[in-house]
């Protein structure tokens, strides 16, 4: 239903700015009755997308990610809900699956490389492995084929840049013990519903990232990675 739609966009725009609102804060947005306004929230409610607390509504920003996928499956243009969330908040998103399923991670990772300097939206560590997450809040302009193709190929070359200097950040990342590292590119997007591979590279739907991670080792085979060789540190004694 149309009003349905606009109301969940509302509490997108209002909660990027402060995660807490009323009813009546959604019914000055929406232009909608009250009436509709505590139906829609009702429903919203039992799908676990908000929470309830006495007059207060509280979205916090796994809500708010989980709000925006249910925004686009009521039928909402993918640009205009991307306009209500922020980069920051899909990628700690990402950083805190990454975390629940073992890895360790670093958030907007940045190096030098002589070609210049490059930036990793998040790195996931669990020794071998270094998945390197380009996270994309998939709009309509990257729906085409060709769009998919053009960001995975820029990406693939940044991980191969990282590749070539990593044994100089070995220190920051805590691997400096490991000797060999494996690193996987990887894109986490918002506005999907499968994971799919395109080039041997994983393209995972963020909702489906934690269940790409536990079987992580059942890609393996088909998947594209870099070896790479970590010189051990000498301990100094």
């Amino acid at each position: 239903m149309a009003f349905e739609k606009e109301i969940v966009l509302c509490i997108l725009k209002l909660t990027k700015v402060v995660k807490e609102l009323s009813i009546e804060d959604i019914v000055a947005c929406s232009g909608f009755a009250s009436t509709l306004v505590k139906k829609t929230v009702g429903k919203l409610r039992e799908r676990d997308l908000i929470i309830i607390e006495g007059k207060k509504l509280l979205v916090n920003d796994e809500k708010r990610l989980r709000l925006a996928c249910f925004a686009a499956s009521l039928g909402c243009d993918v640009e205009r809900i991307s306009r209500f969330l922020t980069w920051r908040e899909f990628e700690v998103f990402c950083s805190n699956i990454l975390e629940r399923c073992g890895f360790k991670s670093f958030l907007n990772f940045r190096f030098k490389h002589r070609t210049g300097r490059r930036e990793m939206d998040v790195l996931g560590l669990r020794r071998p492995f270094i998945l390197c997450i380009d996270a994309k809040q998939w709009g309509a302009r990257f729906g085409k084929t060709s769009g998919l193709r053009n960001a995975i190929k820029k990406h693939v070359e940044r991980v191969k840049l990282l590749g070539d200097v990593i044994d100089k950040y070995m220190l920051n990342l805590g691997i400096e013990d490991w000797g060999e590292g494996v690193l996987v590119p990887l894109l986490v997007t918002l506005f999907q519903e499968k994971i799919m591979l395109e080039f041997n590279v994983p393209v995972v739907p963020i909702f489906k990232l934690n269940s790409f991670l536990m079987d992580f080792d059942g890609y393996l085979d088909e998947l594209r990675f870099y070896k790479v060789t970590l010189p051990r540190q000498r301990k100094i004694i």
